[in-house]
Parts: C-alpha cells; sequence; structure tokens
C-alpha cells in the first residue's frame, strides 16, 4: 500500500462525508430503475472508507419511480432530460465535485471496498487517467457464466503481458474527472456506445489501469435481448471503439415485461446449445485484439518507436497522398527544414502521382501503407496481395521500392507479417500520435496529444489522409504542425526520418 492510502474504517451511512468536499464522486445512469436503484445506492452507503465520497443518480427522463426513489435514498439527484447512457454519464460528469468520479450501473452491487480501492489506485499513480475493474453476472444465462470468467481471465493475462487495459466495463470504471473534460467528455453523439471510447481519447493524458475489484451486475441485457445477440453487440462495440471509427449504434430497451419465464427457459437451453463454441469465441477474440493492438508483437516484429538514447523524433503521415493537404505538410516541413516519412497507399499513389513525386523529391521518404486500406484484406488474404501491389504502384510513379511497411490503421495478422518479412521489408506502427482522425477536432487538440506522448526515439502518428477518401480535410492537421515541430525543438528535439532514427535503407534496391 502506498503512503497515501486511505485506511478502512467505519461504514458511511451518507452518500458523502459531512463537511468534506468528496474525493470520489460516484454517477449512477438511471432510467426506469426503481426495482434496482435502491439495492445499488445502499451497496455504495455501506463502503468501508474514509475516503471522503458523494452518490449521483442522474434520472434519464424516466417515467416511473425512479426519481422519487433517488430523493428519497439521500442521494444528489440529477435530471438530464436526453435519454442515452452516455448523456447520462456526462450529466454526472459535470455536476460531480470529486477529483475521481466513478460510474457504475443501476443494476450492479458494488463490493464494500470498491470505492477504496479506487481512491488508492488514482492517489498511488498520479499518472494514471482511468481504472477499470471486471465484472460477474450470478443470475445471468448459463452460458454467461462461462464466458464472464474466461474475459475476465483473458482481460488480466492481457494485461498482465503488456501493461494495456484491454477493455473498458461500463459498469465499473472511474476517471480523473480534469482529464477526461480536456480529453472533450463522452461521445454523447453516440448515446449507447459513446462511453466506449474513453479508454481511446484518454490515451494521450495518462495510463488506463485494471482496477482489481470485481463489479457485481445483472444479467438482465441477456435475457432481455438474447445472450448471442448481446454478445455480438458488446462484441461489435468493442470492436469500434478499438478501431477509433465511432459509429452510432441502438440498443433495444430490455427492461422486460411481466410473464417471461417461459422465454427465458427457452433462452436458457439455446444457450446450453452454444457452450462448446464458447471457449473458441473467447479464443478468437483475444487474438483479434492482439491483432488490433498497434504495438502487440504477438504475431511478429514490429517496431514502434526507435532508440530512447538521444532526443530524436521520427513524423510520420499515414493514407496519402491526399490533395491539397499533402502539398501543404510538405511546404511546412520544407520551410522547417524537417523531413518526414509518408505511409502512402496505392490507390492515392495513382490518384495524385504529383504528391507522391514531391514526397521523394522533397527528401522525405515514402513507405508503404498497403494497396486500399483494407483492413478485411489484412483478416482474410492469406497471401496479402495488397502488399505487392502498391509496392508496383509506388514504385512505377516515383521510381523507388519503399522498403517500410505500416498495416492499415495498425491492424496486423500472422500471414500479413509473414509476407512483409519475407519481401524484405520493415513492419512499423508507432508509440505517439495525434488522433487527427478523431471528429469534431481542432489543431490545439492534435498538438497537445502529440506532445503529451512524445519521449525520445518516438515515431509519430499523424495523418494527410483519410483512407481511400480524397480530398479528405486535413487541414487541422496542417495547423497544428507548425506547433508542433517548434516546441519539440525547443525542448531539444532533432527531426529524422525512420530510415535515419532506425539505422536502416529507406527503399529496396531491385
Amino acid at each position: 500500500m502506498c503512503s497515501e492510502a486511505v485506511p478502512h474504517a467505519q461504514e458511511h451511512e451518507q452518500s458523502s462525508t459531512a463537511g468534506q468536499r468528496p474525493y470520489v464522486s460516484v454517477v449512477i445512469p438511471a432510467y426506469n430503475e426503481e426495482l434496482w436503484l435502491e439495492r445499488c445506492v445502499s451497496a455504495l452507503q455501506r463502503q468501508q472508507t474514509e475516503v471522503p465520497f458523494e452518490i449521483i443518480v442522474v434520472d434519464n427522463n424516466s417515467s416511473d419511480g425512479t426519481a422519487e426513489l433517488a430523493r428519497r435514498l439521500g442521494v444528489r439527484y440529477v435530471f438530464e432530460p436526453r435519454q442515452g447512457l452516455t448523456f447520462a454519464r456526462q450529466a454526472g460528469e459535470e455536476a460531480a465535485l470529486g477529483e475521481i468520479v466513478a460510474h457504475t450501473d443501476a443494476d450492479s452491487v458494488a463490493p464494500s471496498d470498491w470505492i477504496e480501492r479506487i481512491a488508492r489506485e488514482f492517489r498511488c499513480r498520479p499518472e494514471t487517467a482511468v481504472v477499470s475493474g471486471p465484472m460477474c453476472f450470478p443470475k445471468a444465462p448459463l452460458a454467461m457464466q462461462v464466458v464472464a470468467p474466461l474475459q475476465n481471465f483473458f482481460v488480466w493475462l492481457w494485461w498482465l503481458l503488456t501493461r494495456r487495459l484491454a477493455v473498458l466495463n461500463g459498469c465499473n470504471f472511474a476517471v480523473r474527472a480534469v482529464l477526461l473534460v480536456q480529453a472533450g467528455g463522452f461521445a454523447v453523439n453516440l448515446p449507447v456506445t459513446g462511453d466506449s471510447r474513453v479508454l481511446a481519447i484518454l490515451k494521450p493524458y495518462g495510463r488506463a489501469r485494471r482496477l482489481g475489484v470485481k463489479m457485481r451486475t445483472s444479467g438482465r441485457r441477456f435475457h432481455g435481448q438474447g445472450t448471442l445477440r448481446a454478445l455480438t453487440f458488446y462484441a461489435r462495440q468493442q470492436l469500434i471503439a478499438a478501431l477509433g471509427r465511432e459509429r452510432f449504434m441502438s440498443a433495444p430497451d430490455i427492461r422486460m415485461p411481466d410473464g417471461w419465464a417461459v422465454e427465458l427457459r427457452r433462452r436458457r437451453r439455446a444457450a446450453l446449445a452454444l457452450l462448446p463454441a464458447v471457449p473458441v469465441l473467447a479464443l478468437a477474440g483475444c487474438g483479434a485484439y492482439m491483432a488490433i493492438s498497434p504495438s502487440s508483437q504477438v504475431y511478429g516484429k514490429i517496431v514502434v518507436h526507435g532508440p530512447d538514447s538521444e532526443k530524436t523524433v521520427a513524423l510520420t503521415f499515414d493514407d496519402g497522398p491526399n490533395e491539397p493537404f499533402t502539398s501543404e505538410i510538405l511546404a511546412v516541413l520544407d520551410r522547417e527544414g524537417v523531413k518526414a516519412t509518408f505511409f502512402a497507399v496505392g490507390v492515392n499513389v495513382a490518384t495524385y502521382p504529383d504528391a507522391a513525386r514531391r514526397i521523394v523529391s522533397d527528401g522525405n521518404v515514402i513507405a508503404n501503407h498497403s494497396w486500399d486500406h483494407s483492413r478485411l484484406a489484412t483478416a482474410v488474404d492469406f497471401r496479402y496481395s495488397q502488399l505487392q501491389q502498391a509496392q508496383d504502384e509506388i514504385q512505377s510513379v516515383t521510381g523507388v521500392t519503399p522498403r517500410f511497411f505500416r498495416p492499415p490503421a495498425g491492424i496486423h495478422t500472422p500471414w500479413q507479417l509473414k509476407k512483409v518479412n519475407s519481401s524484405g521489408m520493415i513492419t512499423v506502427n508507432w508509440d505517439a500520435e495525434g488522433f487527427d482522425w478523431v471528429k469534431p477536432n481542432s489543431p490545439e487538440r492534435i498538438e497537445q496529444k502529440v506532445l503529451s506522448s512524445v519521449r525520445p526515439g518516438s515515431i509519430v502518428l499523424l495523418h494527410d489522409g483519410d483512407e481511400t477518401h480524397h480530398g479528405a480535410d486535413r487541414s487541422q492537421t496542417v495547423a497544428a504542425l507548425p506547433v508542433i515541430i517548434e516546441t519539440l525543438r525547443a525542448e531539444g528535439y532533432r527531426f529524422v526520418t525512420l530510415p535515419e532514427m532506425l539505422d536502416q535503407p529507406a527503399y529496396q534496391v531491385k
């Protein structure tokens, strides 16, 4: 236990310690939760801790007795008229008084040391931005009794191997309030799934850590929606969040009417029939996540940063050429006397050949970023023909044959990396990025994200294009680039290309 940890003490009977500003605020989104809310709040009021905390119930425009119940329980009450989970979470964040804001669900029951353990994680580790822990479903369908422990095991194993948090569980997570504000808050344009983006948007601001406290929650979504459908929904949600491709997804209301016992029995029988497939699906999910993580080395060697012995940094730009923004970025680099590495998409090289040739003629390095940025080809093309297609196009247009390759969105598979290695090429991802693909965006946010994550030897990811969307607006990146260069120079950094940083030739000799 660190020196700042708070010792265990008597149970709390109030939603916060009298006369003290809360250190932790607990937010409970509630839409028609009068059947579940009291049990959730009671577990929080019985927390064994001396940490000052408050409980905030966000009434998400309920039509039952949720509002009256919340007031009777003696917690802080907030009304949010816009229905949607992330609307409610954001309203709770804005109302919270604590430095740390913890989130759970109304159908969840927190263990007695939940707040204590959350406070300890943040107080002992100031670099922590977000924590999230496992969950269990004591009364879920039988299939979930198997799936949930497997998911918790693989998340724990991933944490043990990589020290990275794989997923954020919505009923069991907490954030440092000021950092979430800086990151832009919850994605309220995605009312159901926006909280899945929290891990991604907080990445530039601090560490994501695993909380070793398990939250008990109901299995009502699996009862109300069906186990397979619910699992599919959550898998898609997590995949979209991991890929950084924000997308609206809706979920049906799972509060079930009376008389559903017969339907539950039918679904339990169906779940039993699916049990043999559960381990296979769990392993497949784990394998998919290891492919998505840009720094994962499980499937083969990938360079994510250079030597840290001196303060060098390599700027890299993905998805171009894309006019007029590639030329505008080249103009900034020329003006600043900086050379960079451009990972070009074959289709875009064919569309903007003059820009591709200018990349090389200006002394920058052009590299391979696949033929058309297809994620599907990465997964199903076992010969990975995209690599050679792009090589041929780049060589035809520019006269050089790249030695460096970056997988689309950083997603990689064993057969893809085998093809790259057999072609005498080097796969390179990144360890710092500007998140300039996030929309909406601003130059200031791009600057902050890059500058907060750069360290000696960093490979920085920025974008001059957007996959194969020709003319995609990258003006925010263009505007941010001079500030990034000037600030890093003032901090003593020297800009190099990837070949210089890794002491490798830029191109293959045919």
